[in-house]
């Protein structure tokens, strides 16, 4: 039924071009038809503040899922930490991995520097972007990561696996740490390398912002959808 209503449709919009990809091989739609649309970006709720980075903090954030990987997030946090790089993760989200999760942490020596929080507001979660100094991403699939965008329109060097849109996102080492799929030693090599040079690390916080904000903007995104939507009607 999806499919059947993607390939009659008259545009069908992604927000990634991995998603655009997969609707044309799998589904059949054709390449004029489907286009990618990236998401916007609240500007007012995710920008940077430099001053209140926090040396060493990390976050995670999605459901804890095994979808999520949030388990590769405390083993890549780990490594970080007894090589002094890496003070305090925080894990945002909900979900019934939570006590395995814990047990994950208790074994790799880190539950104390490790902390759970089940739901924020996007406020919140704002600040906590503004505050870390990485975010990491070990999700298994993603299609066009919020988290990432958001995390760096507030200035985090970000880090996640080569899967779904992640590397529309991080595009380059400059802009953060890409690895293959669940490479958990690897993510931890790019991220101490970059962790270790404190001296750059303040640019590649304002970068990230850069790149991100200037992406993601509402006004274009608004201006791209009429533009589809009227070439639409004028089909009909």
């Amino acid at each position: 039924m999806i499919a059947k209503a993607a390939r009659t449709a008259t545009f069908v919009l992604t927000p990634s071009d991995y998603a655009r990809k997969e609707l044309i091989n799998k589904f059949g739609t054709t390449d004029k038809q489907t286009l990618t649309v990236r998401n916007g970006l609240d500007h007012e709720l995710f920008y940077p503040d430099l001053g209140q980075k926090e040396k060493g903090l990390m976050l995670a954030v999605g459901r804890q899922v095994p979808e999520k990987g949030i388990g590769r997030a405390l083993e890549v946090f780990e490594k970080l930490s007894v090589q002094g790089l890496a003070r305090k993760l925080v894990v945002v989200g909900e979900g019934p991995e939570r006590d395995s999760l814990l047990s994950l942490a208790q074994s790799l020596a880190i539950v104390e520097k490790v902390e759970f929080i089940d739901c924020v507001t996007q406020s919140e979660l704002a600040e906590l972007y503004r505050k870390s100094e990485v975010l990491l991403n070990t999700s298994n699939s993603e299609n066009y990561s919020n988290a990432l965008v958001e995390a760096m329109a507030c200035g985090c060097l970000v880090a996640g696996f080569d899967v779904g849109g992640n590397g529309e996102i991080i595009q380059n080492f400059e802009l953060g740490v890409l690895v293959k799929p669940f490479e958990v030693e690897e993510m931890a090599e790019g991220l101490a390398l970059k962790l270790s040079e404190r001296s750059t690390l303040r640019e590649i916080f304002e970068k990230n912002s850069q790149f991100s904000m200037s992406r993601h903007q509402w006004n274009s995104r608004a201006e791209r959808l009429e533009e589809i939507f009227d070439s639409a009607r004028r089909m009909f």
